[in-house]
């Protein structure tokens, strides 16, 4: 049912739940910012084009201008984001992964946090160590719930380059996904800088 995605801090291999992320669309292994391998898991959560209709929109709308977005600005969210439905437990991203997606979260709640994992090594020879916890779910050090309108991620926002928390939904919840380098790429192509000093300075008002 869940798939390891990456490493922890200390190397232990530690068992992640599916990502929903922009970055988990790609297939194949690779190595992100800080040189750690990451394993591309399966996204079980559905992704469509954001529309005017979605159930969970019009609510974002009307606190996102609490926080300062126009209309123009909603529009722009529309064109470059997408709408995911994430499960109970699917996780978002972990410590450590490179922090180029902005999640916000349209409905439902989301657990952001520190985990931590008690790895058991057996050496397996000529295959090297291999961790054994890995079936065993991850455990929180400390977490807090983020709820609807709040903001997640995005180096735009936190300026971390790699996650310092990991982010698990807390049931089933719809987010909007914005890869930060299309978000930027519009910015720039509009040539508004205030749209864009007041879009972010919006989001990052929003940030859990």
């Amino acid at each position: 049912m869940e798939q390891i995605v990456g490493t922890t801090e200390t190397g232990a291999v530690g068992k992640g739940l599916f990502r929903t992320g922009a970055r988990a669309v790609d297939a194949g292994n690779g190595k992100n910012a800080t040189g750690r391998s990451e394993r591309k898991s399966e996204r079980t959560g559905t992704s469509h084009a954001l529309v005017n209709q979605h159930p969970s929109w019009g609510s974002f709308c009307t606190k996102a201008r609490f926080f300062g977005l126009q209309d123009q600005d909603l529009k722009l969210l529309m064109q470059v984001g997408r709408v995911t439905h994430t499960r109970d437990g699917q996780q978002l991203f972990c410590e450590g992964e490179c922090n180029d997606v902005i999640f916000i979260i349209l409905d439902g709640k989301v657990k952001l946090g520190k985990t931590a994992h008690k790895p058991h090594w057996i050496d397996m020879g000529p295959y090297g160590m291999i961790n054994m916890d890995e079936d065993e779910e991850p455990v929180w050090s400390g977490y807090h719930v983020c709820s609807a309108s709040h903001s997640l991620g995005g180096l735009p926002l936190t300026l971390e380059t790699c996650h310092s928390l990991t982010a698990v939904s807390d049931g089933e919840c719809d987010l909007l996904v914005l890869e930060t380098s299309s978000l930027e790429k519009h910015l720039a192509l509009q040539g508004r800088s205030h749209q864009a000093t007041r879009i972010m300075t919006s989001l990052r008002q929003m940030l859990c």
